[in-house]
């Protein structure tokens, strides 16, 4: 047997692999190095571990540090759900057919959660800004039909109940307000309470336990109708349209509606009721009374003479 004297091991093992402080492999890990002691990032131990410091890389495999025990590479013959363990990766092609074979065009969201979950949930959990984003014309739907949808278009944002049945909009709180997106209040609906309807930001209209009150001015295209013995009070004001009586219903004047305008639907009466106090005047510079066409049947001239008619022709005048 030949000996070695005054020689490196180094020197005459270019490729030596030892350990790092020349000592037997042991239980624990011990780092390998060339013969001049240069370090290599391998680790053995007489347990068979071995261990890399940077990548270990063979095929397309690649650790880098995060521990991975592999048994099999799972092919798409093979299929996912034959290898469900933590020792089996599947390939690209496996992945695509589980998909394939588990995912439709359109599939429930209880379908979609029961896939590979392992803690039976059925929620959908958004953390704190975190966001479900739809795109422009993107529409979420409610109802075995899509019966109702929220959704933005790209100019307008609605929420359209398309089929049958009503929206209904419901609070638990104590209102519902309408605000522009500087938080300005468009409408307030209390609960309750009143319901109140604003103009930049100004309350116009508001219901209460005894009726409605208008703040500002009231204009009417139609007609107004007063039901159950009540009527219209004005503090006054300007009507710019006619108003319409029908047969035998009244306009009072006073405050014991002491005269009376109506018709009956055969006749017209201007009436100063009975037991009303004081006495009928109509006043007037020149006082004509006339037919419908226009026929004068009394003239009565301010300061100067009365006139009586028959069919139009003057039968009595007064004078000075």
């Amino acid at each position: 047997m030949a000996t070695l004297f005054n020689t490196k091991i180094s020197d005459t093992y270019v490729g030596l692999l030892k350990t790092i402080d020349n000592a037997v492999i042991t239980a624990s890990l011990k780092e390998l190095t060339d013969g001049s002691g240069n370090q290599s990032g391998l680790y053995l131990n007489t347990a068979g571990d071995f261990k890399v410091t940077s990548i270990l890389e063979w095929g397309s495999l690649k650790d880098t540090g995060t521990g991975v025990t592999i048994t099999q590479f799972v092919t798409a013959a093979n299929g996912i759900q034959n290898f469900n363990n933590d020792t089996t990766v599947p390939t690209s092609a496996a992945v695509k057919l589980y998909v394939d074979t588990k995912f439709a065009t359109s599939d429930t969201l209880a379908e979609v959660l029961v896939f590979g979950n392992t803690t039976s949930g059925r929620d959908i959990v958004v953390s704190a800004n975190d966001d479900i984003t739809f795109t422009d014309s993107s529409k979420a739907k409610f109802g075995a039909s899509g019966d109702l949808e929220i959704y933005h278009n790209g100019s307008h944002s609605y929420i359209s109940d398309v089929n049958t049945g009503s929206l209904y909009i419901q609070t638990n709180g104590s209102a519902i307000y309408l605000q522009d997106t500087d938080g300005k209040a468009m409408a307030q609906f209390s609960k309750g309470g009143g319901s109140f309807l604003m103009y930049n930001g100004n309350l116009k209209l508001g219901t209460s336990n005894t009726g409605a009150t208008v703040t500002g001015n009231l204009t009417v295209t139609g007609t107004i109708t007063g039901v159950g013995g009540s009527y219209l009070p004005l503090a006054g004001g300007t009507m710019t349209g006619n108003t319409i009586h029908n047969d035998g219903v009244k306009s009072f004047y006073g405050t014991g509606s002491d005269l009376e305008i109506y018709y009956t639907g055969a006749n017209a009466y201007i009436k100063k009721v009975d037991g009303a106090s004081g006495s009928l005047f109509i006043d007037a510079t020149d006082l004509y009374l006339r037919s419908d066409e226009n026929e004068t049947f009394i003239y009565c001239n301010m300061n100067e003479q009365v006139e009586l008619m028959y069919n139009g022709s003057k039968r009595f005048e007064t004078s000075n």
